[in-house]
């Protein structure tokens, strides 16, 4: 058993990417313009080179070009994006009637997940976190599943003192057990649905493949 470590605000806010890495003072960067609410479309492609990019927002299409392009659209709407521009299997974009500009088949192959399940119960007034300030995690316990073939420590249970922010979850604590090595692996496809921008909804993202579901 051992505590746990945060990346947390001076507030508890959970440290993402934009609050950490977009401050202020960044922000006010000459070189920098950052948009919200403006959806990514697809990448354009010319002479095997992403050089630009699509957008709407308001409504209204814009092209970006580019030296440089990264994607960083998260694991499953990165290969998404990729494979609505083009790059990805060539089989299952000639499907959707998509030009294969790069036939990559691992595009949107092996994504791993940690299954995990919650239990919950009822705190007794004595043992709930009395500040609000305090990070509902209060340590993590590594243990071994003694499968053959499987390395120590791959299993983990998290123990928290409240289960949500709201009123009835800060008088409830949760052990949260999961799987910590994971072995199943899923993938990510193109929707057959009519939405021509291949809207997805990400429950139904992921297909699981060989070892155990996702």
């Amino acid at each position: 058993m051992f505590p746990t470590t945060f990346n947390v605000d001076a507030d508890g806010r959970r440290g993402s990417a934009a609050l950490k890495y977009l401050s202020p003072e960044v922000r006010r960067r000459p070189n920098l313009t950052v948009l919200t609410d403006t959806p990514l479309d697809r990448l354009e492609i010319n002479a095997g080179r992403v050089d630009a990019a699509h957008f709407t927002r308001n409504g209204t299409p814009f092209r970006v070009t580019a030296r440089q392009v990264i994607v960083s659209a998260g694991a499953l709407q990165s290969p998404v994006m990729l494979m609505k521009s083009g790059i990805g299997p060539g089989a299952h974009l000639a499907d959707h009637g998509i030009e294969v500009k790069l036939d990559r088949p691992g595009v949107g192959e092996n994504l791993q997940e940690h299954p995990n399940i919650g239990i919950s119960g009822y705190l007794r007034s004595c043992a709930r976190l009395q500040s609000s300030e305090v990070h509902h995690l209060q340590a993590l316990l590594r243990y071994s599943s003694n499968i053959d073939g499987i390395p120590p420590g791959d299993m983990h249970v998290a123990i928290a003192a409240r289960g949500g922010w709201h009123a009835v979850g800060q008088r409830i604590g949760t052990l949260g057990f999961w799987v910590n090595k994971s072995y199943s692996t899923g993938r990510v496809r193109l929707s057959s649905s009519s939405d021509r921008r291949f809207r997805h909804r990400l429950p139904h993202a992921v297909r699981p493949e060989g070892h155990g579901a996702v």
